[in-house]
């Protein structure tokens, strides 16, 4: 999920044991799971990207963007390829396992590790932007 608030994204570290520490977004098990969680953060509208496979030494994952803006603009955003969150949802968390939960500022970077999912969809959504 890319979590996007006051243009920061919302990106949790992985254990070391994982992906070496590495920030990701944060991660759901399933697409109900992550509804959840957006009807428990008051979300009420998320756009789904183009999926795409991220190949790594001899691991393949199929990744399932998921874009949420928190704050929501009404008249001026157009939302004709967004879905609304169903509030029949409980709560849920990320699974990915993080104590670190951190608000990344795309435009002043801090020097932090990056998996590369996130690093091209940081581009993606720069681009988006323009």
């Amino acid at each position: 999920m890319i979590w996007q608030q006051q243009g920061k994204v919302a990106l949790e570290q992985r254990e070391n044991a994982g992906l070496w520490g590495l920030y990701c977004f944060p991660q759901f098990d399933s697409k109900p799971d992550l509804l959840a969680y957006l009807a428990h953060q008051n979300v009420v509208f998320y756009q789904e990207w183009p999926a795409f496979r991220h190949t790594f030494s001899h691991f393949h994952l199929m990744i399932y963007p998921i874009y949420v803006q928190q704050e929501y603009r009404g008249e001026d955003a157009n939302r004709s390829n967004w879905k609304k969150v169903d509030e029949n949802y409980g709560k849920y968390e990320s699974s990915i396992q993080s104590a670190v939960k951190y608000w990344y500022d795309p435009r002043n970077p801090d020097q932090i590790g990056l998996a590369t999912p996130v690093k091209n969809l940081l581009l993606q959504l720069a681009k988006g932007k323009e």
